[in-house]
């Protein structure tokens, strides 16, 4: 899965480099490597509300009160990339989430139990297909 995903940037990444329709052709190989579109401001708002009613520490928030947002937006489209490869392996899709979402109090990643909250987030603001899809 990993070379696939791999694959998929560097595909990305070429045809960024050729030029051309540049943003038709990122959207068409980020939606075949299963990474969906930058989520509306209504929905990143849900999907941050979302982490944040979990633990702020997911978002960064702390010392920073306005956190890495961008990032934690990004570590769950990337997510969504995982489920859609993966879409019958919970904890494989746990144990990424786990992975994937780091932060300065969680360096290693969040215990299993958070993570598997961070994944439905993930599954219901930001995945075609989620829940709240």
């Amino acid at each position: 899965m990993a070379r696939w995903i791999l694959g998929a940037l560097a595909l990305l990444s070429v045809m960024t480099a050729c030029g051309g329709d540049d943003v038709s052709q990122d959207e068409q190989a980020l939606e075949a490597a299963g990474i969906p579109p930058e989520p509306d401001q209504a929905t990143a708002d849900a999907f941050i509300a979302a982490l944040d009613a979990i633990n702020p520490a997911i978002v960064h928030r702390g010392q920073d009160e306005a956190g890495d947002i961008e990032q934690a937006i990004d570590r769950g489209r990337d997510q969504c990339s995982t489920i859609q490869a993966n879409p019958d392996d919970r904890a494989l899709q746990v144990e990424t989430t786990r992975q994937r979402f780091t932060s300065p109090v969680a360096p290693d990643g969040w215990p299993p139990e958070i993570a598997e909250q961070i994944l439905d987030a993930v599954l219901t603001h930001l995945c075609p297909g989620g829940e709240g899809q």
